[in-house]
């Protein structure tokens, strides 16, 4: 956003008097919601990190969402926004039948995946999870004519000397691991479906960290506050101190989703 602009936009609509920067209470995001304006998202990994953070903090114009979770138990006590209608469903495996979730669903917001910090070594899993599941969703995505968002990895630009990297840069390294092969194998999926006529966008985040709802305790800086905190004594590896990683805060993920 610029920073003069005083506008926000939700779908095509504009709601005015906000600078940018200025924060949206509950009762300023309920001053400017246009109901004719609203969104229903199906929304994957919804009990996960970014999927949490981006519950919590769901723009005005989303009217209703629906968890597609594997634990619905889990879900209980996400803090979700007074103006979402929030409808949790099981997800029963990855060859369920998507056509009746996504029967009101204007976006798929897919944040589901299995990492190396959940899934530690489980090439079955990264597959299964991320390129399997993600195809099955695109393909009803695409019968339904309906946009997905999809989360993949910046671990794909693992090992490229700390060059500055655009958008569009072809120089990535997908076979460096289970996992970034699975999402880049997953992204590929998208883009074959793409050319069918399929509305998808990707985004390749760096390592999350921050507080959410539902805190992934496993990622390296988070556990590196919480040890400072707790155990005020930190290990730094000797091999790690000419090393780079890109991270990124969980509230900017949300609010790039």
């Amino acid at each position: 956003k610029d920073a003069g602009d005083r506008s926000h936009v939700c779908k095509d609509r504009l709601w005015l008097g906000l600078t940018a920067g200025d924060p949206l209470t509950d009762s300023t995001r309920m001053q400017y919601r246009n109901t004719q304006a609203s969104l229903s998202v199906l929304l994957t990994g919804g009990t996960g990190y970014i999927g949490s953070r981006w519950l919590a903090n769901a723009d005005p114009c989303v009217q209703s969402v629906v968890l597609l979770v594997r634990t619905p138990s889990a879900a209980a006590s996400l803090p979700v926004p007074k103006w979402v209608a929030v409808e949790v469903r099981k997800n029963e495996s990855h060859d369920t039948d998507l056509a009746d979730v996504l029967h009101h669903a204007d976006v798929v917001v897919h944040l589901a995946g299995s990492t190396p910090a959940s899934h530690p070594d489980s090439d079955l899993l990264y597959d299964t999870i991320n390129r399997k599941w993600t195809e099955s969703l695109a393909r009803a995505c695409l019968l339904g004519d309906i946009p997905i968002l999809f989360a993949s990895t910046g671990n794909l630009y693992a090992g490229r000397g700390g060059r500055a990297l655009a958008e569009d840069t072809a120089d990535i390294n997908p076979e460096q691991h289970p996992y970034t092969k699975s999402k880049y194998a997953a992204e590929q999926v998208l883009r074959a479906l793409g050319a069918q006529g399929l509305r998808f966008s990707i985004l390749r985040f760096g390592s999350v960290f921050g507080m959410a709802p539902v805190l992934n305790p496993h990622v390296a800086l988070n556990a590196f506050v919480r040890r400072a905190v707790t155990e005020r004594h930190l290990e730094v590896w000797r091999t790690m101190a000419e090393q780079r990683r890109p991270y990124t805060a969980v509230l900017d993920c949300a609010e790039a989703v």
